[in-house]
């Protein structure tokens, strides 16, 4: 994979399907029917807001509530990412609007295709093309086609935080997983000292037209503008289902809100009608503070087998990259038979790095992996994204 410059890259599809623990089954069972090799699976944990009644009084208390879930990244060719996306929205019954959320996005992959199943062959042309969904069916699932993902990195025990200033804001459920840093901290001297590396990964999408707002709200609202807080960036995705079910509690009506808000989206096929904010208030909010604000970066997925990583983080942060965060998934494949787990751990970690320095830190990232390819033929991967908007807190200097 060194050999593989960044103009050999090629464009990719990948599907984000986070469900309940209950629903994984239904997930393997989507992709086998679909014919995909395999993909990665990371244990995640789901939050809402329970509201409960309170004895002999008027008003109710909130609390969260955690679902152990589960979030598979699966990787196709464009041309058939709809028939996968739809094919896993209706096995899996995700149009109930309280199931889970999916989404797909478009990345840049630096390698040979067929390592991760993603070549022409990856997806049955048969299974995909007899998915049981006619045109009618298809129109009415409601996919938007203008969402935006919001990722927030922030020191273990207050994903929480994070968590419920989202839900309150009614942008979506968001998923919370366990991860280590590495970059931003050791930039930040004698305070790293007091921040530990352990990180909660706390993910969520948006309408489109609030996504900016939304994050910066919860920059305000989780106190990330605070040395060693957290960092927050929005990633660019082409269309999903997102689960708006945020408050749990009883229903007294025939239809749910989470349900009537999903048949308008599925209507108008985007979430325009919905939107929050006005063009006057697309201010920052964070008090006025601006300094910790950067535009037009990127974010490099590494996929590396447990050991790899250390060595290909320390080239992309001598060659100007930002903060990383990795993570634990599983590796899995899908076969006629069933599915199993490819032996030993998998690493997924999360690079922000400028645009200007992306080619130079892809190149000496690749650079790093030429000697350990022996034994794990697929790894590592490296997939490079779009990142329009980040906040993380900076010292002034002035």
């Amino acid at each position: 994979m060194s050999d593989v410059p960044m103009s050999d890259s090629r464009t990719i599809s990948r599907i984000t399907c986070e469900v309940p623990h209950r629903l994984s089954s239904r997930v393997r069972e989507a992709l086998q029917m679909c014919g995909v090799q395999g993909g990665f699976v990371q244990t995640s944990r789901s939050v809402q807001i329970r509201e409960r009644s309170l004895p002999f009084l008027t008003a109710s208390a909130t609390s969260l509530e955690e679902t152990l879930s589960d979030t598979y990244y699966i990787h196709v060719t464009p041309g058939h990412e709809q028939k996968v996306l739809e094919r896993l929205i209706v096995h899996v019954g995700l149009q109930k609007a309280d199931r889970g959320t999916i989404y797909s996005e478009e990345l840049r992959y630096l390698g040979d295709p067929q390592l991760l199943g993603i070549g022409p062959d990856s997806v049955d042309e048969g299974a995909t093309g007899n998915d049981g969904l006619n045109p009618q069916t298809s129109r009415r699932l409601p996919i938007v086609n203008d969402i935006a993902g919001i990722s927030c990195f922030v020191p273990r025990g207050k994903g929480s935080l994070v968590a419920r200033v989202a839900l309150e804001m009614g942008a979506s459920v968001p998923s919370v997983m366990f991860g280590r840093g590495t970059g931003w901290r050791d930039r930040l001297g004698l305070v790293r000292i007091a921040i530990p590396a352990e990180k909660e990964i706390v993910t969520l999408t948006s309408p489109g037209r609030d996504a900016e707002v939304l994050a910066q709200q919860i920059v305000q609202g989780a106190r990330l503008n605070q040395p060693g807080a957290g960092f927050v960036f929005l990633h660019s995705l082409k269309r999903g289902l997102v689960n708006i079910h945020l408050w749990l509690g009883s229903q007294r009506h025939a239809a749910s809100i989470n349900q009537i808000v999903a048949a308008v989206d599925a209507l108008w096929g985007d979430t325009g009608w919905r939107s929050r904010f006005t063009v006057e208030e697309e201010s920052p909010l964070v008090a006025g503070d601006t300094h910790g604000f950067m535009r037009d970066l990127r974010v490099v997925t590494l996929l590396t087998r447990e050991g790899q990583t250390r060595d290909i983080l320390r080239a992309a942060m001598e060659a100007g990259a930002g903060g990383a965060t990795t993570s634990g998934v599983t590796q899995f494949f899908v076969s006629p038979s069933g599915r199993h787990e490819a032996p030993g751990a998998v690493e997924m970690t999360s690079i922000i790095v400028p645009e200007p320095r992306l080619d130079r830190i892809t190149e000496l990232m690749l650079a790093a992996t030429s000697d350990r390819s022996e034994g794990s033929v697929a790894f590592p991967c490296i997939f490079v994204g779009t990142v329009p908007w980040a906040y993380s807190y900076r010292r002034r200097t002035s």
